[in-house]
């Protein structure tokens, strides 16, 4: 190679990355051409990340939920282990079904996030076989998204391939339920400080999760019973754990000391991570 040639793209690099350093100072000093270049690397940027996540979202929201199922896991085994010698039987009891439906989260979450990542990293390697699904797959998007909270029929609303494959199924929302509730119950959590504190959070959390679902499902209606259906769910759990996993006295439970108790926070915890995971990609 020409040295004039070598030494000629050197100064160019050094150039380059002296000149993007620069760039922001450039942009608040009112350099119009630093802020042309500004917004087109913006623009650039943005589209790259749009075509990213386009295909590896779903991956991405897989291997979170895959963290947090381990975790639970984790905290769950620990926690029945160290209070295992002298329990009660109903404790020993939940501790195993806890820590069974902990086991198949996992290995549902591992397998889901395994496929999507997959499927996306293939994807954007260009693979035309996926990318002809892919297109297949974009007339049926036209039609309203079943949302969480449109089961076909019980059969299929209560089936093993529903729970397998992590479709928006209400048993599927309900194990993401259990898996947060025991995991909240089985790790250090701070509770609300009062009971007045705690009735606002949960005043203020319905209606976030309102607006969620108005944002978010393209049936909010049927979204809303399922939510309904989930809350009853996560309540009851909340007593049960309460009682017999977290030791809390009965009369704590059915008062307003709930608001202040780790089941709130439990409760919370449970119907936020299965809305989040059962709603729309």
């Amino acid at each position: 190679m020409d040295p004039a040639l070598s030494l000629n793209s050197t100064n160019l690099v050094n150039f380059g990355v002296s000149y993007v350093q620069s760039l922001p100072e450039l942009v608040m000093t009112g350099d119009l051409v630093a802020i042309v270049v500004a917004m087109i690397a913006t623009y650039v940027g943005m589209v790259f990340v749009h075509w990213i996540t386009k295909y590896l979202i779903k991956a991405f929201k897989a291997i979170m939920f895959l963290g947090v199922a381990n975790f639970a896991l984790y905290t769950i085994i620990t926690e029945f282990l160290k209070k295992m010698a002298g329990a009660s039987p109903i404790y020993i009891g939940l501790g195993i079904i806890g820590i069974f439906i902990g086991f198949i989260a996992v290995f549902f979450a591992f397998i889901s996030a395994f496929k999507k990542t997959k499927k996306g990293t293939v994807y954007l390697s260009g693979n035309k076989k996926v990318k002809k699904e892919e297109e297949e797959e974009k007339p049926k998007r036209k039609k309203p998204a079943p949302g969480p909270s449109e089961p076909t029929g019980a059969r299929e609303l209560l089936s093993w391939k529903s729970i397998k494959e992590g479709e928006n199924a209400l048993t599927t929302m309900f194990t993401y339920i259990l898996i947060a509730e025991f995991g909240v119950f089985s790790s250090k959590t701070i509770s609300a400080p009062s009971i007045e504190t705690g009735a606002g959070l949960l005043i203020l959390f319905y209606v976030g999760v309102t607006i969620y679902i108005f944002q978010t499902y393209k049936n909010p209606k049927e979204s809303l019973k399922l939510l309904a259906s989930a809350t009853v769910a996560g309540f009851i759990l909340s007593l049960v754990l309460g009682l017999f996993w977290a030791s809390y006295p009965v009369s704590e439970l059915i008062s307003l000391a709930y608001f202040k108790t780790e089941a709130l926070v439990a409760f919370l915890t449970g119907i936020a991570l299965s809305l989040f995971m059962a709603g729309r990609d």
